[in-house]
């Protein structure tokens, strides 16, 4: 069984980010995984997490999203095209679960 967390970086202040998080969302929930795979999508308010986390994130910019395979990191994707970005993401989430 795989583990994947998605997790979203952003702030209430950050335009691109507030129109990121909607379509983050819509990818939330809709992925439906046919294997055992369990799938969580979080988002973090860069402004209310504690910043030595946000610094561990290794987070200097937003909107940014990171996912990580049963607690391993997989890859980024930051950008200010909302539906690019969740559209990358969404193909690389696919990408890290069926590597094989």
């Amino acid at each position: 069984m795989s583990v994947v967390d998605v997790k979203m970086f952003g702030a209430g202040w950050c335009a691109p980010c507030q129109a990121t998080k909607p379509h983050f969302f819509d990818v939330a929930d809709t992925y439906v995984l046919q294997d055992d795979t369990e799938i969580s999508f979080d988002y973090i308010d860069v402004d209310s997490a504690p910043f030595e986390y946000i610094k561990e994130e290794g987070i200097s910019s937003i909107p940014q999203i990171k996912v990580y395979v049963d607690g391993e990191y997989e890859f980024s994707v930051s950008s200010r095209d909302a539906k690019g970005m969740v559209l990358e993401l969404d193909h690389g989430i696919y990408k890290a679960i069926y590597k094989d």
